[in-house]
């Protein structure tokens, strides 16, 4: 409408109002909210608002401000000495809305503009701004069109009301805050996600708050629109992106929930089609929520019975729910420090879980690195558990002690060690069985060794018992001492011999030396003394004696008698003289001649009487073995220690960024709270995630809550209102090992010159005269020219003896020999490319028996047709300077391995895998193809694979793609 601009009135107007007003200049240089309006005048004739063309300057009327009195100044710099202000502060920043003004006294110099008038059905989104429907617009993306989104205000200049009622004029979708939900996972959550919150919901509204218009949208080629008067205006941005918003939800009384929310899910009654039950007391939505544009928020949610705090991103959140669980998210990592303690108590279980390392240090940092601090001891590491304490260790276990090291039992110690046991003390070694027996026992030798001296003593006997020889050797004496006797009996030989000294044999009483088939030697380089000094000494043999003294002299002596008798002859011969003397008479008799030759022969006296008969020598009392020692007690067999059972484990979802479909994972944690959407949220199942449930001495079956879609409450009593149904599959199968096909297009491929893709056709994106307007043109796959290797990627010799004996393409190899380089081993490829299923199937010949396809009788490719193209490899890995051999090939268990799966992933890679009963103990199988000719990203494989497979896939930042994506073979 054109209009002739008057100027400003200045002094007294007729009214002081109030009247309404349309708002054309907010740019206030004093920073007050002053407004210059145009007055709306109402003609005689049809009472409808016209334009005046009448400009005012109103101020801002604020329904709180305040400020500390002038009275208080002071000529102080300070902050107390200057006023303070406070209140509320609310400017409508875009021009064409409408106020209310008044002026004070009927001046237009006291203008003041005291409210804002609502557009005529334009309040969908007050207060909540992203209030959520099914009534969007057509132009909503088809994946979208089923869900609820948020929107905008219907378009005036679109809008052909046809639906009569505004209530149901369908309204664009905000795509802003819808990817802003899809990146939080948060699209299918009517509870954290999306809203109802709206002026529009329901009469008399129940929602009360504030939304911020937000920034001016200056993104390229977004809208722009007159700002100004007429004659002078400039084009500004009209688009806003949003604000933030705080609600004060009180609840949608014609949906209620069934239950409440610590006894049952998210499930509503329809109370517009009168659906029976329940509960009045817990309407839909009644929560209070602060929330950003970006996504930001704090909610506090009654319906629900949580409190939910996210970012925009959703890489961290926070839940308290209705029975008192905490829930928390990180993406990334949670930091806490105090400058005092921070004390964790659970009245259950305390269960920690790391995909990597669990570190914990006591440094005295407090007490700065002093052991003592105020007689407070200071870097200790404390653990104590009232009953067991359990260790399961797959590698290594090591501790390292700067001083002492206390290890103490109430009952017994049980060490076992497959292998050897090294103990090793740098000074003494003390072993004590206080009480009862110490037992030593080896299968094989039991070797001592002391630089000085072996000490046993005994209180008792000592028993010693060997099936073979006992061999005591010493480099200068062997020393035996009894009280008693020592008796030294040999079933055989005895051998008695010293290399340089004498032997000297000693008894108070009786000496007995016996053997008892054998002979027995007694040699010595110098003297032999045998002495009795009360009675006999009686050495008996039934074949020879030998007493040698090679050097000195043999030593006979005895307190009564020496008797020496033989059935043969004695022969006694010296190199000098023999000399026999008697104190009293000498008597030889012969029983045949008697021979003496010598130079001269003087005897001298009367004839020689007849000798007296020797007396036959005593026989040598058998020596005795010792007393209660018939053989000594084996050592008793150490008994083994109990091992460590490893905790059961639970399978939980893990869920990735935008993929509905959450990977199962194991872990010794009950609950793992994930990235959104996550399916363990209490409130989606509260029956399953009860303390009983949630127990893992003996957990429940923690299955995953599928999600719950109430009825639309906007489009109340139309056709398709309905009632609450269970989205049936929606949080996942956690039985199966991948996740499901991508989405998308299935035209064939076209590329531009910078190599960007897209797809074409009736099943594609743009049809093909658009894409070749656009500069796009059809896709050409690389043709694969023999087989590329690397230093560090290398082919079996016989590989082309193999069913898949094609090259791999280089994008393959190039990934391969990159995750390689950094995990410093070589890929050994022992099965490759092999012909694609469409080429084999124009084959002529062409026949399968089972998974092997076949061209006559040649077999040209087997199972997986992933390998289709040589997008996939079967590896083993080796060493870096190992051999390529199969004692060579490192375990998929190894860390390793698992680092190079991890590596893999996080440089590009899309499939793999990896179990001892898929691929076996040392292989797997790895692509570049993932969803495009599979069945998914991970398959058959452990959960130690699993969880490097996840670690790389987040820290990936783009994937690799086949050259030939695009070609589904099947």
């Amino acid at each position: 409408m054109s209009y002739t601009r008057t100027t400003v009135q200045e002094g007294p107007i007729s009214n002081s109002g109030p009247y309404e007003a349309i708002i054309v200049n907010h740019l206030d240089p004093y920073m007050q909210g002053t407004l210059e309006v145009e007055l709306i005048r109402r003609t005689s004739s049809s009472n409808l608002p016209e334009r005046s063309g009448q400009l005012m300057i109103v101020k801002y009327l604020s329904p709180f401000y305040g400020v500390t009195p002038a009275s208080g100044l002071k000529e102080n710099d300070d902050f107390q000495s200057t006023q303070k202000s406070y209140g509320f502060w609310a400017v409508p920043p875009d021009v064409g809305s409408r106020v209310l003004v008044i002026f004070a006294e009927g001046i237009s110099a006291y203008g003041y503009w005291i409210g804002c008038i609502q557009d005529n059905n334009m309040n969908m989104m007050v207060p909540g701004a992203t209030a959520s429907t099914l009534l969007h617009t057509e132009e909503t993306p088809e994946d979208l069109k089923d869900k609820k989104l948020p929107v905008g205000e219907y378009n005036k200049k679109l809008e052909d009301g046809a639906a009569a009622d505004p209530q149901f004029f369908k309204k664009p979708y905000n795509k802003d805050f819808s990817e802003v939900l899809q990146v939080q996972g948060l699209i299918d959550d009517e509870t954290r996600g999306t809203t109802t919150s709206s002026a529009r919901r329901e009469a008399p509204s129940m929602v009360f708050g504030m939304s911020t218009p937000g920034p001016l949208d200056k993104r390229k080629d977004h809208p722009k629109a007159k700002y100004g008067y007429d004659i002078d205006g400039i084009d500004i941005p009209y688009n806003r992106l949003g604000g933030s918003s705080f609600v004060m939800d009180d609840g949608d009384q014609n949906l209620i929930r069934a239950t409440h929310a610590e006894d049952g899910p998210p499930i509503y009654v329809n109370k517009r089609i009168s659906e029976e039950g329940g509960d009045e007391t817990i309407p839909q939505n009644e929560m209070i929520r602060f929330r950003t544009r970006t996504g930001h928020q704090i909610m506090m949610h009654n319906s629900e019975d949580l409190i939910y705090i996210a970012n925009s991103r959703g890489t961290a959140w926070i839940e308290m729910s209705s029975d008192g669980k905490i829930d928390i998210h990180a993406q990334d990592s949670i930091s806490v420090m105090s400058d005092t303690d921070i004390n964790f108590t659970a009245e259950r279980d305390f269960n920690v879980e790391a995909g990597r390392n669990i570190n914990m240090k006591a440094s005295a940092r407090w007490s700065d690195g002093k052991h003592f601090e105020q007689e407070k001891q200071s870097g200790r590491v404390q653990l104590e558990s009232a009953y067991n304490t359990s260790l399961l260790v797959g590698a290594e276990h090591t501790i390292t002690v700067g001083g002492s090291s206390h290890l103490s039992a109430g009952d017994s110690i049980f060490s076992n060690a497959a292998k050897n046991t090294h103990l090793s003390s740098g000074s003494h070694m003390y072993h004590e069985a206080i009480d009862g027996a110490l037992h030593t026992k080896a299968a094989q030798s039991i070797y001592r060794t002391a630089g000085s001296n072996i000490y046993d003593d005994i209180t008792g006997n000592y028993l010693l018992t060997v099936d073979g020889t006992i061999n005591n050797r010493a480099g200068i004496s062997i020393l035996t001492n009894a009280v008693e006797n020592i008796n030294t009996t040999a079933g055989i030989d005895m051998f008695n011999k010293t290399a340089t000294g004498s032997i000297h044999n000693t008894a108070e009483t009786s000496m007995f030396n016996k053997t008892v088939t054998g002979e027995m030697h007694n040699i010595a380089e110098t003297d032999i003394f045998n002495h009795s000094k009360t009675a006999n000494i009686n050495s008996l043999a039934e074949v020879s004696i030998f007493n040698q003294a090679k050097t000195a002299d043999i030593n006979s002596k005895a307190e009564g008698s020496i008797f020496l008798e033989s059935t043969r002859n004695i022969e006694s011969t010296s190199g000098l003289g023999t000399h026999i003397t008697s104190g009293a008479e000498t008597h030889i008799q012969a029983g045949a001649n008697f021979v003496s030759t010598g130079a001269e022969i003087h005897f001298n006296g009367p004839a020689a009487s007849t000798a007296a008969a020797a007396t036959d020598a005593t026989e040598g009392v058998d020596a005795l073995l010792p007393a209660n020692a018939a053989k000594a007690i084996e050592a008793g067999s150490p008994q083994m220690p109990a091992k460590v059972k490893p905790l059961p484990e639970i399978t939980l979802p893990y869920v990735l960024p935008g993929v509905t479909q959450p990977i199962p994972y194991t872990s010794i944690v009950p609950r793992a709270p994930q990235h959104e959407p996550w399916p363990h949220h209490e409130n989606m199942n509260p029956l399953g995630f009860k303390r009983d449930q949630t127990d893992r001495e003996t957990p429940g079956m923690l299955a995953s809550a599928d999600r719950f879609i109430s009825p639309d409450t906007f489009l109340r009593n139309s056709s398709v209102a309905e009632a609450s149904v269970r989205v049936t599959g929606s949080s996942g199968d956690l039985t199966a090992h991948s996740i499901p096909n991508e989405e998308g297009h299935t035209g064939p491929v076209w590329v531009n010159g910078e190599g960007d893709g897209i797809r074409v056709g009736d099943n594609g994106v743009m049809d093909e005269a658009m894409a070749k307007a656009r500069g796009y043109k059809p896709y050409v796959p690389p043709k694969i020219e023999g087989f590329e290797t690397t230093n560090n990627v290398i082919y079996v010799s016989e590989i082309k003896e193999k069913i898949r004996n094609d090259p791999c393409e280089p994008k393959l190899i190039q990934l391969l020999d990159k995750t390689a380089i950094a995990c410093k081993v070589k890929v050994i490829i022992y099965s490759a490319g092999q012909m694609p299923y469409a080429e084999w199937q124009r084959s002529p010949g062409a026949r399968a028996a089972g998974n092997v396809r076949l061209i006559g009788s040649e077999k040209v490719a087997t199972g997986s047709l992933r390998h289709d193209y040589g997008s996939a490899a079967d590896i083993h890995l080796v060493h870096i300077d190992d051999e390529p051999e199969a004692n060579n090939y490192i375990s998929i268990h190894s860390p390793i391995f698992l680092k190079f799966i991890e590596e893999f992933f996080a440089n590009g890679g899309r499939g793999i895998g990896a179990s001892r009963n898929y691929m076996g103990n040392s292989s797997a199988h790895v692509d570049i193809v993932g969803s495009d000719r599979g069945a998914g990203n991970i398959w058959e494989s452990t959960s130690a694979v699993k969880s490097a497979y996840l670690r790389g896939v987040k820290r990936r930042t783009s994937p690799i793609r086949s050259a030939y994506y695009h070609i589904y073979s099947k």
